[in-house]
């Protein structure tokens, strides 16, 4: 019953066919049979093909091949592509079902600005959807910009992919106003390491910054993706630059590898994984896991960070939503400026993206962080249980980074030498209020 759009179903006796978005025990089809039992199971068979569908390739291929053959695979590139094939298939198969899920493909594609270039690789290409008001428009300030960064184990995954993703954000996430999205593409696995990975992520925020120079540039990452962005605002800071971005969120990211290597042992996928090759074998594993990085971090850098916003979910079994809340706690020990955690109930680390692009019907869920030890004094509400689901989320992770940024930037206005007063950030903070 979790289906995003109706469930179109011939019940096999008078041959109509009738739809049943929420189907209940007791509905009837036009033939009077019921049949809204079989739309449940074909809903629920739909949803684990989608949300298992990489889980079990992975862990059989450790199960079957021997350990060589693994390692070439994953080294080769051709695991990365055998995953996207996969996750191409397993969205397909929900088309018989849920034929709105092409229709709004092809919507989102024709309405895309496809393949732009942000730097001089095949891979440094993002797919753009405008905002109705175009971003450097007119005078004032102009409608923000979301940089939407794809996971995939840094091995796998594509614009193509995530496209519904983009689409979905571009729609919904700021209702008012609208929003630029684009879909970011990066080099992965074995093309590059997780340090070159890092790199096109900055490479696509300056790119960003210089062509919507009016425009709060946010960065909306899930799992490896998520794992990318933090850390390429965080080696901003510890260069001393002042932030490109208002916000990176984060959402069921990894952010310390060494744990996660443990975690993937106990899944049996380790050595399939890309993970431990792309951060440098465990030498590396330090260096690449944002979460220690922080905790290294001086005050001074620290305060160049932008407003950090961390969304997990409970049921999370790829990547544990005690990865979420380390990060936020190191953050938080560093004095970072704005930090917002939101643990979500009963989500699963593929529910979140299914939701984001339409695949799943958006479900509210409650907000746990309070219970997981996030409380008021860190700044993030008043410990109140609140409900939620991914869209809402992100979208208030928007409007908390556009308060703190101008929080921060009225601060510098009243010193010496600043740029803006405090007055004209508190009038830029209430005008974007008024768009989410």
């Amino acid at each position: 019953g979790r289906s995003a759009v109706p469930i179109r179903l011939s019940c096999g006796g008078s041959g109509e066919r009738h739809s049943s978005g929420k189907p209940s025990l007791g509905m009837q089809c036009r033939c009077g049979r019921p049949c809204a039992i079989v739309a449940v199971v074909v809903s629920a068979v739909m949803h684990a093909a989608v949300v298992t569908a990489g889980r079990m390739s992975t862990q059989a291929l450790h199960r079957t091949l021997p350990l060589p053959v693994q390692h070439w695979m994953r080294d080769s590139g051709a695991l990365g592509v055998a995953v996207d094939v996969a996750t191409l298939a397993s969205v397909g198969a929900t088309i018989p079902a849920q034929p709105a899920i092409l229709t709004s493909l092809v919507r989102a594609t024709r309405e895309a600005e496809l393949s732009v270039s942000y730097g001089p690789l095949a891979q440094h290409r993002v797919d753009i959807f405008h905002s109705r008001t175009p971003p450097g428009s007119g005078e004032g300030a102009a409608p923000p910009v979301v940089l939407f960064v794809h996971g995939g184990a840094w091995g796998s995954g594509s614009r193509l992919i995530y496209r519904l993703a983009g689409h979905r954000l571009h729609l919904d996430a700021l209702t008012e106003a609208g929003c630029t999205v684009a879909v970011v593409g990066y080099r992965r696995y074995p093309r590059a390491d997780i340090p070159a990975q890092v790199d096109d992520i900055e490479r696509v925020v300056e790119w960003a910054a210089q062509r919507w120079p009016r425009s709060d540039v946010h960065i909306v990452g899930h799992s490896s993706g998520a794992h990318v962005s933090v850390s390429a605002a965080l080696r901003r800071a510890q260069r001393g630059q002042a932030p490109l971005c208002a916000s990176v969120v984060g959402v069921a990211g990894v952010y310390d590898i060494a744990r996660h290597y443990e975690f993937e042992a106990r899944r049996g996928v380790h050595e399939v994984s890309p993970m431990k090759p792309a951060a440098g074998s465990f030498e590396g594993f330090a260096a690449a896991s944002p979460a220690l990085q922080a905790q290294s971090m001086g005050a001074q850098a620290a305060a160049l960070l932008p407003h950090v916003a961390l969304i997990h979910g409970t049921k999370d079994s790829t990547v544990p939503h005690a990865s979420s809340m380390q990060m936020a706690r190191a953050l938080r020990s560093v004095g970072a400026p704005s930090v917002c955690v939101r643990v979500l109930e009963d989500a699963g680390h593929a529910d979140l993206i299914l939701e984001l692009s339409g695949l799943m019907e958006a479900r509210s869920r409650k907000d746990l962080a309070a219970e997981e030890g996030w409380d008021a004094e860190a700044g993030d509400g008043e410990g109140e249980v609140r409900s939620m689901h991914t869209l809402e989320a992100i979208r208030e992770a928007l409007l908390l980074a556009s308060s703190s940024q101008g929080a921060r930037a009225g601060a510098r206005g009243s010193q010496p030498g600043g740029r803006t007063s405090a007055g004209e950030q508190t009038d830029g903070v209430a005008m974007m209020r008024s768009r989410l």
